[in-house]
């Protein structure tokens, strides 16, 4: 059977057995094993093996069926719910029917005291090695498939949701247009109803743009541009309040800004994005004629908090431990437009500030997201 293992590296081994003559005769065994080198221990109870076991992860642990302070195969049972653990059991009175149910539970291995020699023994522990580095390599590799697997369905339905947003709303601009070339008047403000539409459909398309040009940005370089510096967090709330005032008409917006920082230190393009995306998702969300209230409090000297409410169709428990993952979309918003990259792209550049961002929701009430940050920002890298 080919080596798997790197000769250079002593392997750990982990000997529990209450017989101190048996746990010397293994070592021997090891210590006179050519093929590769050891670092050997000794636990003589199940506690002194959870004790070393907190402390390190041995390559293979070689497992007495008797023990005084555990009965039967329990210890074992214990140990095969850690994956890590390559385990040979160890009896004196080894049955088959014995040695299949230790196998069965978790062990890599088995062996009779009685029929143990200095070659079978360090054979059977190093082929027990072998076997569980092979199936682990095996488990990490049908991991990284099924999260491939996934997200390549993630990005599928992404281009899927991020098609039909940008077609629905040219289509959008398109008919609004036509309406106005229909009326072929001069009167602008018989001509408003389209414009505001124009307006809305234009600023979903810059939105979409805007966030998937950034994530791309950030995975292709492999951080974030963080570029800090002193400006006005308030100044640039009031600017990109008025923005959505004018452009959502139909929703009511509430603020009281006087509690944001109007010295702040932090990157002022990440900022604006940050809180761009909470406010698309609030209007996004949020029937004509409700409200969308925005507000800041300190948390203390060294923080303060920025919080978005709205009043629109709220989002299920279940869904809000996954809403900031990369693609995701609540249960109920499935036939609402939007990418699933909005929250995820603020999450990170929070984070990026030091931050943290949360939620709280209740299905037909609304949801708040509340944005935690450090007054002093730490210097780009």
């Amino acid at each position: 059977m080919p080596n798997t293992v790197a000769r250079q590296k002593k392997l750990q081994i982990l000997i529990v057995d209450d017989n101190e003559m048996d746990n010397e005769l293994y070592r021997y065994f090891l210590q006179h094993d050519a093929t590769y080198p050891y670092q050997i221990s000794a636990a003589y109870t199940a506690s002194d093996a959870r004790a070393f076991l907190q402390q390190h992860t041995p390559d293979c642990i070689i497992l007495d069926y008797h023990l005084p302070d555990t009965e039967g195969f329990g210890f074992l049972t214990e140990l095969a719910q850690d994956d890590r653990y390559c385990i040979v059991m160890l009896t004196g009175d080894m049955e088959r029917g014995l040695a299949i149910r230790a196998l069965k539970l978790g062990a890599a291995e088995y062996l009779e005291k009685s029929e143990c020699s200095p070659s079978t023994f360090a054979r059977t522990v190093r082929y027990a090695i072998e076997r569980h580095r092979a199936r682990q390599e095996f488990l990490r590799v049908s991991r990284e498939m099924d999260k491939q697997k996934e997200m390549n369905t993630l990005q599928h339905e992404f281009s899927a949701i991020a098609s039909h947003e940008i077609r629905s709303s040219i289509a959008s601009i398109h008919m609004a247009i036509a309406l106005i070339e229909k009326r072929q008047s001069p009167d602008v403000e018989a001509c408003s109803p389209y414009l505001v539409r124009i307006r809305e459909s234009c600023g979903r398309i810059i939105n979409l743009v805007d966030n998937t040009l950034k994530l791309s940005e950030i995975e292709h370089r492999g951080k974030i541009d963080y570029q800090p510096i002193r400006f006005s967090l308030k100044k640039m709330m009031e600017k990109l309040l008025e923005h959505y005032t004018e452009l959502y008409q139909d929703r009511i917006f509430r603020y009281d800004l006087t509690q944001m920082p109007e010295d702040f230190r932090g990157d002022p393009m990440l900022c604006e994005q940050v809180f761009s995306n909470l406010l698309s998702n609030a209007v996004k969300y949020t029937p004509e004629g409700r409200s969308i209230e925005i507000g800041s409090a300190p948390t203390g000297t060294e923080s303060f908090e920025v919080y978005v409410k709205d009043e629109g169709i709220g989002i299920p428990q279940e869904n809000l431990d996954k809403l900031f993952s990369k693609f995701y979309r609540a249960d109920n918003a499935r036939g609402i437009g939007g990418s699933g990259l909005g929250l995820h792209l603020a999450k990170m550049l929070v984070e990026e500030h030091k931050g943290s961002i949360g939620v709280s929701s209740e299905p037909g009430k609304g949801t708040t997201f509340v944005v935690k940050l450090p007054r002093t920002q730490p210097r780009a890298a």
